[in-house]
């Protein structure tokens, strides 16, 4: 058994323990179901990705899987809809879930697109599809997490010297892609109104509309139940029934990923979903410096998990675990390759010792 199965394990059996003190068990049951599910189909496909060939053909099997949803999201919304309602929300869909699946299609098929030398100019329409339809969602942090993953993508890729530039390059993209959306009519109704009330937030905290405020309520309340409940918390996704219980209007998640685990599973629970996070990031860094683009890729989706619990929660999304699983086997396969390397120059250092031939190295 690996480490990264160990980790689903010990998270699994936490969050069920936490059941017993809960305040509503059944809360707890449903993620436990579906978390058990998930835990059971990575244990199937973690052994099988041995190899570079596999998990990149993995990654492309999940760019696949969001071409079809795109594909399914084009043909069900009315050609009426475009531009003038939220993308999602039309049809039935939560529109901040289509832009966080558009915000990962956009970096899969940007990968994709630049993995070899020469650019591939037939995962250009997929990247600029998921692109316009992260847009078209209106969710304020799918087009964060896209200007941030591709732009930190890029730039591990590219030679030193040249970053500097990409990072100038980077910023003066970022305020015309804002001065675009504030500009333009279509864009300023589904995404302006919402980036200039948040803005309005952290500036002057007046202007605030009625979602934000909620949102501002959810993480006070997980806050103060954390405070409450440091060790343990209130409970494996009982942020809601807390909300029901004192008879709340609209029982939710509190909207933040890191005080939701904080309140309702405590620190312990907290410390040992994101160790896995952070020891994957940490393997990752050497090879994506050294512009190893899987590796790139990867730990970009590794920190834009982290980015997204923010204002959501990675922890009941299947995509997450799948994810984490395709970066911890890629790093893997590079530790033991390093690992392999030394101890092959060792043997050749001791071999130099033995023939009378002592380096400074062998000391």
């Amino acid at each position: 058994m690996g480490k990264f199965e160990l980790w689903m394990i010990i998270l699994w059996l936490y969050g069920a323990a936490s059941s017993f003190w809960s305040i509503d068990a059944s809360n707890a049951y449903g993620v436990l179901w579906n978390l058990l599910k998930t835990m059971l189909a990575c244990f199937m496909i973690r052994p099988r990705l041995n190899s570079r060939r596999r998990i990149d053909r993995v990654l492309a099997l999940l760019l696949a899987a969001l071409v079809y949803m795109l594909l399914l999201l084009v043909v069900r919304t009315p050609a009426s809809a475009w531009g003038t309602e939220r993308i999602g929300e039309v049809i039935g869909q939560h529109s901040n879930e289509i832009g966080r699946l558009a915000s990962l299609g956009a970096l899969l098929s940007f990968y994709f697109m630049t993995r070899k030398n020469k650019i591939s100019v037939s995962y250009a329409i997929p990247f600029m599809a998921f692109i316009m339809t992260g847009f078209m969602t209106g969710s304020k942090n799918a087009i964060l997490i896209i200007i941030f993953q591709l732009a930190a993508y890029w730039i591990l890729i590219s030679k030193s010297w040249i970053k500097i530039f990409e990072i100038a390059f980077v910023a003066v993209g970022c305020v015309f892609i804002y001065w675009l959306i504030m500009n333009n009519q279509m864009l300023y109704q589904l995404v302006g109104i919402r980036v200039e009330r948040m803005l309005n937030l952290f500036i002057s905290g007046e202007n605030v509309d009625g979602s934000t405020s909620e949102r501002l309520y959810f993480i006070r309340t997980a806050w103060q139940l954390f405070k409450a409940h440091p060790v343990f918390g209130i409970g494996m996704n009982n942020f809601s029934a807390y909300l029901a219980s004192i008879g709340y209007s609209n029982p939710v998640y509190s909207h933040c990923g890191f005080l939701e685990l904080l309140s309702t599973l405590g620190i312990p629970g907290f410390c040992v979903y994101y160790s896995m996070h952070f020891r994957i990031a940490a393997g990752l860094c050497r090879p994506a410096l050294k512009r190893d683009k899987m590796a790139a890729v990867l730990l970009a989706l590794c920190l834009r998990v982290l980015l997204f619990d923010v204002s959501t929660i990675s922890m009941y999304t299947y995509n997450m675990y799948i994810t984490l699983m395709i970066a911890y086997c890629f790093m893997l396969k590079k530790e033991e390759k390093n690992g392999l390397h030394a101890e092959t120059a060792a043997k050749k250092e001791g071999k130099r010792c033995g023939d009378g031939q002592c380096t400074d190295s062998c000391i």
